[in-house]
């Protein structure tokens, strides 16, 4: 079956404290479809990840069952997390977002972190003293536990922003610098730093140290990732084939570790210490970040991903169910139970579909006509009489519910050369079609179509409501809605 993406709904809630379920419950992806930035074990089988609309998910049984809420009413995203224990941790993100649990994240209070920048990376050497680092070279301190920040000074550049922060004791705090290719260590508590002097001059995007002196940096540098045994001193190379952006480096032990990247779905392994590196996951999306449970690891992205191992990284299994990860465009419903969504890619070739399902969106199936592009609209118009539109100015027809779609292929359709955002009929003969291109077209007979007197002229229509022959309304793009009671 194809895939379908995921539905995007705007979550409107009154919360007094996090963490609150959803009032709307997500239909597909399963357990849900913002993507997830950072996932931490806190103890066996218990897991907590966060990520985009200032969303959190919970497992207390090694992933089988989640429980969704919004940890940010601001619906900022959360972007880094570290905990000190399975109780007491921290999360930073979107806009200064800044939050501090002592239970788990069963709850959670607003950290000040005195700035509203994007904060990228927070870590903690124990439950009060830790580090957070942001945009324009930002790098915050708090021995206090969060209720207090102070604006520590580092070599990067205000126009640099730093990636990572990895706390390896109290006196061994590193950063990863953006554009320069720089990592810094401090061994006094952030007072001073010293350029642990990388060859390469690309991005740093993760740092992850095991001991004292062996660590590693995933660079955006050809996919590179540096390893040292040596506290820095010297550094080896090695390069990820297909890895451009790699985002986070973890390791199980001295020689096992994990990359991720941004610029594939796949999960890449290393079984010597990073000297060479094997695509052991093609998930279905971008991987962000992994951890560990003894043999046991779990990684997350792009539209609520995550991905389990049992075996140390070897065979990975999705704990995400989705009948579809790609585009969704309309849903219609033709009874409390009883509805039709629409989607499909971008490119290529039989792109589009349409599901529909019969128990109130628990399940989903594909009616069984492969589209050669992604499907914008759909119409209703009987039982058995459904029209489609089109990314790419095509309009189908279907007289047996879906199970064969007939092309309209008159001029007036082939000449509109724009998406067929929405159309709605009022029977199986008469209706109405709107494109992106200001376009509007009219049926009186459900196979000739003209073109009505659009107001529009070239800006977007985006939809479009009939309510008999004569009257119809259309809104569209540059705040325009116009009316029509002549047909």
């Amino acid at each position: 079956m194809k895939k379908v993406t995921t539905l995007f709904f705007v979550f409107v809630l009154s919360i007094s404290m996090f963490p609150q379920a959803f009032n709307w419950e997500w239909l597909n992806p399963k357990p849900q479809g913002n993507t997830l930035r950072t996932i931490k074990v806190l103890e066996a089988n218990k897991l907590v990840a966060l990520g985009d609309g200032g969303t959190l998910i919970k497992s207390t049984d090694a992933g089988s069952t989640w429980k969704v809420s919004l940890a940010d009413t601001a619906g900022r995203e959360f972007r880094s997390s570290t905990f000190v224990n399975s109780l007491v941790g921290y999360a930073c993100g979107e806009a200064g977002l800044l939050m501090k649990t002592t239970d788990g994240f069963e709850s959670a209070v607003y950290l000040n972190s005195t700035t509203t920048e994007l904060l990228y990376s927070v870590d903690f050497v124990d439950a009060d003293t830790g580090y957070v680092t942001g945009a324009k070279g930002l790098l915050l301190k708090t021995t206090d536990g969060g209720s207090t920040w102070t604006t520590l000074v580092t070599p990067v550049v205000a126009t640099s922003s730093i990636y990572s922060v990895f706390v390896q004791s109290a006196e061994n705090v590193l950063i990863g610098a953006a554009t320069t290719g720089a990592v810094y260590r401090s061994t006094d508590y952030g007072a001073t730093w010293n350029n642990l002097n990388l060859p390469a001059t690309k991005t740093v995007w993760d740092v992850f140290f095991l001991d004292a002196n062996t660590g590693w940096v995933a660079m955006q540098n050809s996919g590179s990732v540096y390893r040292t045994t040596d506290a820095g001193a010297t550094w080896n190379l090695s390069t990820v084939n297909s890895l451009i952006v790699p985002n986070c480096v973890r390791f199980m032990d001295a020689a096992t570790g994990f990359v991720t990247n941004n610029n594939n779905s796949s999960i890449y392994k290393s079984i010597d210490s990073g000297k060479t590196w094997t695509d052991i996951s093609s998930t279905t999306d971008y991987q962000y970040c992994v951890d560990f449970d003894g043999t046991t690891a779990y990684s997350v992205g792009r539209y609520g991903s995550i991905v389990k191992s049992t075996n140390k990284g070897d065979t990975w299994i999705p704990l995400t169910n989705s009948v579809t990860f790609t585009q969704l465009r309309q849903i219609k419903f033709t009874s409390s139970q009883v509805g039709y969504v629409a989607g499909g890619t971008t490119s290529g070739t039989k792109t589009g579909f349409l599901l529909k399902t019969v128990n109130g969106g628990t399940t989903w199936d594909n009616v069984g006509y492969d589209f050669l592009y992604q499907i914008y609209s759909f119409a209703l118009a009987t039982p058995n009489v459904w029209y489609a539109g089109s990314g790419d100015n095509k309009l189908y027809k279907t007289t047996d519910a879906g199970a064969s779609f007939v092309e309209q292929t008159q001029s007036e359709i082939v000449s509109t050369t724009n998406d067929f955002n929405d159309m709605d009929f009022i029977d199986a003969d008469n209706g109405y079609a709107a494109s992106s291109g200001g376009k509007i077209l009219k049926t009186t007979d459900g196979t000739t179509w003209v073109t009505a007197n659009s107001p529009f002229g070239t800006s977007g229509v985006w939809a479009i409501k009939v309510f008999d022959a004569q009257k119809v309304i259309a809104v569209g793009a540059s705040a325009k809605a116009f009316m029509t009671t002549d047909g």
